[in-house]
């Protein structure tokens, strides 16, 4: 018999070294002879080898990944974008834990890392124990079990047809169901097959059955019997037999774990809305334990109050609290709910959105990804057409594009204090930060706090660089005073005017020394001063530190703080009830100390004149513009037009052409009038843009982004 070398025999065979040796060290094919250290090879050997990578491949054709799972609420075509993130939020981290891992779609992208993974659900424990434990399975002898059960062809009845046939499956196929099921069990009880083997064994049943039950979705209940029953074929799970010997498989509730198990990345998916996951999927669940209880009912459902979940109940709010303050981990990765609207609503989540982010800012700082869009067509031509020529677009979907999101809390990280602004303006968004700031992407350099008012956005974005774009020239140039001559100077600027004009000082003297009380105000006390210090103002030309400093005073002992000029530029407001009170006082010096310590730049424009083409990837871009038929004071108190709605939203079809994020608060409705522009623009990006509640109860005010 003739040998040839390894070089000469992958040659021939046309496959690399490595495909070769992994036939070896599976077991695929028998070792050849070796001489002088060497192996040797002959034509048996090349025959051998080229049935075994058939095998593999059609195997690898017959297999099924956690993919292929059919789970109401699976990620695991997001295991990716989880990973992302994990990766970005703890660069190098070593471990991951799924407290809530269905049938382990979220772990998949994480075979490489330590492995914790947990599911209340036996039946999803199964597909956790097939894919990812350190113990090794026999993938030979699973596949030639599972090949014997798809020729398998049983008489008699078993539990299954006597339960389930006629409803869920056909009566050939019940069978089938519950004679495969009790022969894996003897065969594990007789010691023919491990943990893993039975559990891969068991997956690939379950799986299947999925595929020939007569169900909509899931098992809650099943369909009218059909003319054709579908038959059962097991496929081979695509399971490794690599998995980190550190790997710890648990079938448990999760708030019970959490304490005793500690990982770098822990992700939260819990089960938020009334359906319980016991009752859609009873049936699996029924198969895997095989107890063989008592049924009852239509749907032949078996007693599940041991495996009811309290995230599925009122109270959930406090159960996720508990399970966040136990959690043991640097970083906590969250799946946002989709359903976004109360709780009121009969198929509400039980746990919003808003509730989750409370909870995670007293473990750490909070931040919100969401997975990236499909890659954009390239623009060629024209690089913009108005959405009005566009192709009727279908009906907006609520939610779209939300699936897949994640807040991402590090743990033990403080999040910067949020600056309210020293001056009140129409529209700010100071009592929103909380719900707005996270979804800001993390990694800007640079960002546009457009129709920036107050600036109480812009001065809380945390980036490198703020540029605020407002029309009001007035405000804008009273913020780059304060910038210019900093917290002592401009302060002091300040208490001198107020001494100088004999306004009031409560912050010093309090009420009572002006014989008035807090509920009655300061107006009659101060509107001699003040009209005093208006007239003075108005007259002013110079725009230097006397002059900002005085519209500061102005501001804060004026009706309201909000500002105010008349057709002529003359500052109008009249007295107000309050002065510069100690709360007003650290406002300003909080909001002059975070100036000090940023690079801040002022632009008295309108928004039109933003060049988009100067902006990169790294900008970032917030808008809050006021809203049609709202009474907004912006150019000069001209009311807010669908023209300009128009000109926005080209704008913003500019930006999402050349990549530059933004966000936008914008509301559909107000005061009955429907924002009619912005509808139809929504319609036209449905699929490059998310569309999220500023207010769970309320639909119409949004968060709008593009990335």
């Amino acid at each position: 018999m003739a040998y040839i070398g390894t070089s000469a025999f992958i040659k021939s065979l046309g496959i690399s070294k490595k495909a070769l040796y992994s036939l070896i060290n599976s077991g695929e094919i028998e070792a050849p002879i070796k001489k002088s250290g060497r192996y040797l090879w002959s034509e048996k050997d090349a025959t051998a080898v080229v049935c075994a990578l058939a095998r593999r491949s059609t195997l690898e054709a017959l297999a099924f990944d956690q993919e292929d799972k059919r789970y109401l609420g699976s990620k695991a075509k997001y295991a990716q974008f989880i990973r992302d993130v994990a990766d970005q939020a703890m660069p190098g981290f070593e471990s991951f834990t799924d407290y809530f891992a269905g049938t382990g779609g979220s772990a998949a992208a994480f075979s490489d890392k330590t492995i914790i993974a947990n599911d209340l659900l036996y039946s999803s424990y199964l597909f956790l124990q097939a894919w990812y434990p350190p113990q090794k399975a026999d993938m030979q002898k699973v596949t030639r079990y599972i090949a014997e059960y798809n020729k398998v062809n049983p008489a008699g009845e078993n539990y299954v047809s006597q339960n389930f046939a006629g409803k869920y499956f056909g009566v050939a196929t019940a069978r089938k169901i519950g004679f495969i099921r009790q022969d894996i069990e003897d065969r594990y009880q007789q010691g023919d097959l491990n943990e893993r083997e039975r559990a891969v064994l068991l997956a690939s049943l379950l799986c299947a059955m999925d595929d020939a039950a007569n169900i909509y979705a899931h098992y809650d209940t099943f369909k009218p019997a059909p003319f054709t029953w579908e038959p059962l074929e097991l496929r081979v799970p695509a399971v490794s037999n690599e998995n980190s010997p550190e790997n710890r498989i648990f079938n448990t509730d999760a708030n019970m774990l959490a304490p005793y198990t500690y990982s770098d990345i822990a992700y939260l998916d819990p089960p938020i809305d009334s359906r319980q996951y016991s009752d859609i999927y009873h049936l699996p669940e029924n198969i895997a334990v095989w107890a063989k209880p008592e049924l009852k009912g239509k749907t032949m459902k078996n007693p599940r109050g041991h495996i009811k979940s309290l995230y599925c109940k009122k109270g959930a709010d406090e159960v996720f609290a508990q399970m966040v303050e136990q959690c043991n981990a640097e970083v906590i990765l969250v799946a946002i709910p989709e359903k976004q609207e109360g709780r009121g609503t009969r198929s509400a989540a039980k746990l919003s959105a808003d509730e989750m982010m409370r909870v995670l800012r007293k473990k750490g700082s909070v931040s919100i990804q969401f997975p990236p869009f499909a890659a954009k067509e390239q623009q060629t031509g024209q690089l913009l057409l108005s959405y009005e020529f566009k192709k009727t677009a279908p009906v907006l979907k609520e939610n779209a594009n939300l699936k897949g999101g994640l807040m991402v809390c590090r743990c033990g990280r403080k999040e910067p204090e949020l600056i309210d602004s020293p001056i009140n303006f129409a529209g700010g968004k100071f009592r929103e930060l909380d719900k707005l700031r996270p979804y800001f992407p993390v990694d800007c350099k640079r960002v546009w706090d457009v129709f920036a008012g107050g600036c109480s956005v812009g001065i809380n974005a945390g980036a490198e660089q703020i540029c605020f774009v407002e029309q009001d020239a007035a405000v804008m140039g009273l913020f780059r005073a304060m910038k210019q001559y900093g917290k002592d100077v401009f302060t002091g600027q300040v208490r001198h005017l107020i001494e100088k004009y004999r306004l009031s000082d409560t912050a010093k003297y309090g009420y009572e020394y002006y014989g008035v009380t807090a509920e009655t105000g300061l107006a009659n006390v101060n509107k001699s001063a003040y009209i005093q210090l208006r007239e003075d103002f108005n007259k002013k030309e110079e725009k230097d530190l006397s002059y900002y400093a005085m519209l500061y005073v102005l501001l804060v002992y004026g009706f309201n703080n909000i500002p105010r000029f008349n057709r002529n530029g003359e500052f109008n407001l009249p007295a107000g009830k309050r002065d510069w009170n100690l709360s007003m006082q650290n406002k300003l010096e909080a909001f002059l100390q975070r100036l000090e310590h940023t690079d801040a730049q002022f632009y008295a424009m309108d928004f039109r004149n933003i060049d988009a083409e100067t902006l990169t990837k790294e900008d970032f871009v917030y808008l809050d513009p006021p809203y049609i038929g709202a009474a907004a004071y912006y150019n000069r108190q001209m009311g807010w037009t669908e023209q300009d709605e128009r000109d926005l939203m080209a704008f913003l079809d500019k930006l999402d052409a050349y990549g530059i994020p933004y966000a936008l608060s914008a509301v559909r409705s107000y005061g009955g009038i429907e924002n009619t522009v912005l509808e139809q623009w929504l319609l036209y990006g449905m699929d490059t843009h998310r569309v999220i509640r500023r207010d769970p109860e309320d639909k119409d005010k949004v968060l709008i982004l593009n990335y």
